[in-house]
């Protein structure tokens, strides 16, 4: 273990060969020794006549050309132990107040004019929004640009990127405490965005898993992971799509008339038997979601005796003690209750 110090801040004369131990930062970090590890520090000689102290600041050659560090701790570490002293750079020059006050000022000049471009774009933003009747006479600072309002035609990717540019101004407008008024319509406009994403999201999915739909084959899919065999699949999806885009088409299908509804049932019945599968190897249920549907198929057929079977099928395979946590193992157990007594009266 090398052996360096910071016990204290005040200066000393350097001696031949002192070592110190250094941090690259930046000079307007405001806690530039913060999680400062003297055995993971750049090691240097000092090489200057002039008082050393803990937290001064100077230049080296970094790769990038001269880069500023700052003393961290006076003294050596493994590194050193192990290359030797030789083998260090030399610090030959420190970094000046005056240069340190210099960077102080450009950050602040640059916080400045961020302020100000900031409270331009929220201007325009106000205005798109309807919060302002005029268009603010200040032209929109280079950099910035203003969301359009929601509609429905937008993609999922562009949704997205106009949801989070309203979802920027909202956050603004807290930080700088504008009125409720204002943050709350910049929340709603973000939000429509986003819920137009989703929605545009899911039906990109659905799209994605009808073309492959149109060539499957569900009976076969079943028997073949019945019997055992492996379709390729990495877990959680059917024939390359995922099983919950999948459940999301059989929704979709549920809802139409009846030729659509009878394509459900073998879709729904391909997913239950690949989350038996997966569950044999987990160790849990089999997702209920995937019965819950085809149970919610059978009763709108009025086949309740085929939904009391899926619904005892998903029991039977999973037994209590290896139920997750969630509202819906207690939803099915009301619906089998539900479906048996429908069965009894229509036999």
């Amino acid at each position: 273990m090398g052996l360096f110090s910071r016990k204290s801040r005040q200066t000393r004369r350097p001696e031949p060969g002192t070592v110190v131990l250094c941090a690259f930062r930046e000079l307007t970090n405001p806690q530039p020794l913060r999680n400062f590890d003297p055995e993971h520090a750049y090691a240097y000689r000092w090489a200057l006549p002039s008082p050393l102290t803990v937290g001064q600041w100077a230049m080296v050659e970094g790769h990038d050309g001269p880069s500023t560090v700052i003393v961290g701790a006076v003294g050596v570490n493994s590194y050193v132990e192990e290359c030797g002293v030789d083998s260090l750079e030399s610090i030959t020059r420190l970094v000046s107040t005056a240069d340190i006050q210099r960077a102080q000022a450009a950050v602040e000049e640059k916080l400045a004019d961020q302020h100000a471009a900031e409270t331009i774009w929220l201007a325009h933003c106000r205005w798109v929004a309807g919060i302002d009747a005029s268009e603010p006479a200040d032209p929109l600072p280079a950099g910035f640009d203003i969301p359009p309002l929601p509609t429905e035609s937008e993609g999922s990717a562009s949704a997205d990127q106009h949801g989070s540019g309203w979802w920027r101004a909202y956050k603004k407008a807290e930080e700088l405490q504008r009125s409720e008024a204002e943050i709350a319509r910049f929340s709603d406009i973000a939000r429509s965005w986003f819920r137009i994403r989703d929605a545009s999201t899911r039906a990109e999915q659905v799209s994605s898993v009808k073309i492959v739909a149109h060539s499957a084959d569900f009976a076969r899919v079943i028997r073949d992971v019945a019997s055992g065999a492996d379709l390729g699949d990495q877990p959680g999806h059917l024939l390359g799509k995922p099983m919950w885009d999948w459940l999301r088409y059989a929704e979709e299908l549920s809802k139409a008339d009846e030729p659509e509804t009878s394509k459900a049932l073998p879709l729904v019945y391909a997913l239950i038997v690949v989350a038996e599968k997966e569950a044999t190897i987990s160790g849990r249920e089999p997702a209920p979601a995937y019965t819950e549907r085809a149970a919610i198929l059978h009763r709108k057929r009025k086949e309740y005796s085929q939904e009391v079977a899926v619904l005892e099928r998903w029991e039977k395979a999973c037994p209590p003690e290896r139920r997750g946590p969630g509202a819906q193992q207690s939803k099915l157990a009301r619906r089998l209750t539900k479906a048996r007594e429908l069965a009894n009266k229509h036999t």
